[in-house]
């Protein structure tokens, strides 16, 4: 056998274990996500209204003042409700910076 068979046979074995360990890590990295998309909760951690957060009350009183406008702008059909969202959003951040 010559130094350039054994080479070869080194590097094609080299390779096959580098494919088979790639594979191994990829099925264990699938399972693990698998496993793991299951065990997420259902309902957000997180508190869904100001009162539950313990808001001021001059936040909470922006708030509802600005959402309020925002959806009579919806029910007048001057803004989108897409657009009315983002702006919910942006009323509660500016309010919670203001105030």
């Amino acid at each position: 056998m010559s130094a350039q068979t054994k080479s070869t046979s080194s590097n094609l074995l080299g390779r096959l274990l580098a494919v088979a360990i790639a594979i191994v890590l990829a099925l264990a990295a699938y399972w693990l996500w698998q496993t793991q998309v299951d065990n997420r909760p259902a309902e957000p951690l997180q508190p869904r209204t100001l009162e539950e957060i313990g808001t001021p009350d001059a936040v909470t009183e922006c708030i509802v003042d600005r959402v309020g406008e925002i959806n009579a702008l919806v029910a007048d059909g001057l803004m989108s409700d897409e657009a009315a969202e983002i702006s919910r959003q942006r009323a509660r951040s500016l309010c919670s910076q203001q105030n």
